[in-house]
């Protein structure tokens, strides 16, 4: 169980090299229509993090006023909602989706170790891919929580508790633009 995550890491930034690489090959429709493929064959996924985030936003009390659960374009999916003020809310709306499907990732791959039979390790691998791939925020919703996570640990040292997904959610953007 343990080498699953650092291979879904190492695919996630092959998936991303790999599309930089056809970028600079002037490979441009053909990076567009592999990334296409990813998130098709990634859509529950896409799903489950849109979901959730609903789930956070009715939870925390904020307005949403558009939802896209899954579509054939770029975005895959979306949740627009109202602004959000309180710490606790943003950390919610960011870190929730981030923990449910890093969960279910999670759920789909510890069956894989038990040996089940060839079909039901496939379709849970896939899954739990799935549902790994798109487990991280958008850049600017990382952005965001790093930056509310350093000013409500000056307002609240209870913050600071938030501090090591913070960290996480942020860092995952590092790795995203050094990559890239």
């Amino acid at each position: 169980m343990i080498s699953i995550f650092p291979l879904i890491v190492l695919i996630f930034i092959g998936q991303t090299i790999m599309f930089r690489v056809l970028l600079k090959m002037g490979l441009r429709n053909l990076a567009i229509v592999l990334s296409i493929i990813g998130t098709w064959l990634t859509f529950p996924g896409v799903i489950i993090r849109e979901a959730s985030q609903k789930i956070f936003c009715d939870i925390a009390r904020v307005p949403v006023y558009d939802v896209r659960y899954f579509k054939f374009r770029y975005p895959a999916g979306y949740v627009s909602h109202g602004k959000v003020s309180r710490y606790r809310d943003i950390f919610l709306l960011i870190v929730g989706p981030f923990a449910v499907n890093s969960a279910l990732a999670v759920a789909a791959f510890v069956p894989v170790c038990l040996g089940l039979n060839l079909v039901v390790n496939i379709v849970l691998l896939w899954l739990g891919f799935s549902f790994a791939m798109n487990a991280f925020p958008e850049e600017a919703d990382a952005q965001s929580l790093w930056r509310q996570t350093q000013r409500a640990i000056d307002e609240h040292p209870a913050a600071a508790l938030g501090l090591p997904l913070a960290m996480i959610v942020a860092g995952s953007q590092v790795i995203r633009k050094y990559i890239r």
